[in-house]
C-alpha cells in the first residue's frame, strides 16, 4: 500500500531495521513515523528498531522491534500520552526502570515517561510475533498504568529487571510501600542496571 515504508522493501528480515544506522538515525527514522501518524497519514506497521541489549540481556529474542501506526494513535488519544513522548519510547526501551513477565512471551516495560494526567507509561512488547513471513518483537500497546499496578506486579513476583536506584527513587516519589514495606518478593535477586553493566563491560 501506498505510504507503507515495508512494502517498500519486502525482502529479509534484516529490512525491519536499518543496517549500519546509529540509534539516534533509528530514533529520528521512527519519530518521523509517529509524525505522520498525528497527521493521520500513516496507518500501517512502523520499525522501532533493533531489540535493546538490555532486553536481549534478560532473554528476550534478538529480532527488530515494531509497532503499529493504531498503535501510537490510541497511545496518543485514548491513554493520553504526549507525541513527543512517544517519540522517547525507543530510548526508554534501552534504558528501562523495571521490566516485568507478563506471560510467557512477553514484557511489560515500566519508563520514566508520564501522561498528561501523571500517569506512568507502560509498553507491553509481545516476543517473537510472527508478521507474515518474518518474525519480530511487537510493541502491542504504548499506555498508561497505575502505581498500584506496577506495585501488583511487583509482589506477585514477576519483576525481571530493575534499575535499582532509578526505581527505587521512582516509588518514593509515587509513594510506594513496595520496598520500604517489606510486603513483596526479596527485590535483592532482582538483576539490576548495575548488574547489565558490569555483564556487559566484561564482554567488551
Amino acid at each position: 500500500q501506498a505510504g507503507h515504508p515495508l512494502a517498500l522493501r519486502p525482502r529479509p528480515q534484516k529490512d525491519f531495521e536499518v543496517d549500519g544506522a546509529t540509534a539516534a538515525e533509528l530514533d529520528a527514522k521512527f519519530a518521523e513515523a509517529v509524525d505522520h501518524v498525528a497527521r493521520g497519514r500513516f496507518g500501517g506497521f512502523i520499525p522501532v528498531g533493533r531489540m535493546p541489549i538490555v532486553l536481549k540481556w534478560i532473554g528476550g529474542p534478538d529480532l527488530p522491534v515494531v509497532t503499529h501506526g493504531a498503535t501510537v494513535e490510541k497511545a496518543r488519544t485514548k491513554h493520553e500520552i504526549s507525541i513527543e513522548n512517544v517519540k522517547q519510547v525507543p530510548e526508554q526501551l534501552r534504558d528501562p526502570l523495571m521490566v516485568f513477565q507478563e506471560m510467557p512471551g512477553s514484557f511489560v516495560i515500566l519508563t520514566g515517561l508520564r501522561n498528561a494526567r501523571s500517569h506512568p507509561v507502560l509498553v507491553a512488547m509481545h516476543l517473537r510475533k510472527r508478521l507474515g513471513r518474518y518474525e519480530i518483537n511487537d510493541i502491542a500497546s504504548v499506555r498508561k498504568g497505575l502505581v498500584g499496578e506496577v506495585e501488583k506486579r511487583i509482589r506477585d513476583g514477576g519483576l525481571l529487571y530493575w534499575d535499582r536506584k532509578r526505581a527505587t527513587d521512582w516509588l518514593s516519589r509515587s509513594h510506594s510501600s513496595v520496598v520500604a514495606g517489606g510486603t513483596s518478593p526479596s527485590m535483592d535477586s532482582i538483576p539490576t542496571k548495575a548488574d547489565f553493566v558490569k555483564d556487559t563491560h566484561q564482554l567488551t
